[in-house]
């Protein structure tokens, strides 16, 4: 009996996280009130390298962007509310809402991302353990890069 328990323990435990690539960050949104800001758009692949769905819950993670000397940094959530099906690939945008002060240099405006993405697990005791709260697993991931790409419209203010 406690050689199963062990099992079924160390198998939720163990589990395969989807894999998360960071491919960018975009301009979604230019908002002109009394301060600047901008809505970034994080560009995001995700990888299901198992043979069992996995529910996405929710994105924790931090944008810096610097340009001109300056840096800006955001930290934020975001509910995924997502299943990732077996063996597949999906692209996601996350949102991140930074002051604009790269607004004359976009291209040139350098950008880091890092994070987590909270899951859950595939099976009946990985569900149970993470309702009850006591196990919620979650992945990191990280990117960064330098050139954010302006919106159409903002393109074409210049």
């Amino acid at each position: 009996m406690l050689a199963c328990l062990t099992l079924c323990l160390g198998g939720c435990f163990f589990e395969t996280p989807p894999n998360v690539e960071v491919r960018g960050v975009h301009i979604l949104e230019v908002g002109m009130a009394e301060s600047p800001s901008v809505q970034l758009g994080v560009d995001l692949t995700l990888e299901n390298p198992t043979r069992e769905p996995i529910q996405l819950e929710q994105y924790d993670y931090q944008v810096t962007v610097e340009s001109e000397g300056q840096r800006e940094r955001w930290s934020g959530s975001w509910s995924a509310l997502r299943t990732l099906p077996a063996g597949d690939r999906v692209e996601m945008v996350v949102p991140a809402v930074v002051p604009y002060t790269f607004a004359q240099s976009p291209e040139t405006a350098s950008w880091r991302v890092s994070g987590t993405i909270s899951y859950k697990a595939p099976g009946r005791l990985a569900q149970i353990l993470f309702d009850s709260g006591f196990r919620r697993p979650k992945h990191g991931f990280s990117g960064q890069g330098v050139s954010i790409t302006p919106t159409p419209e903002t393109s074409d203010k210049d």
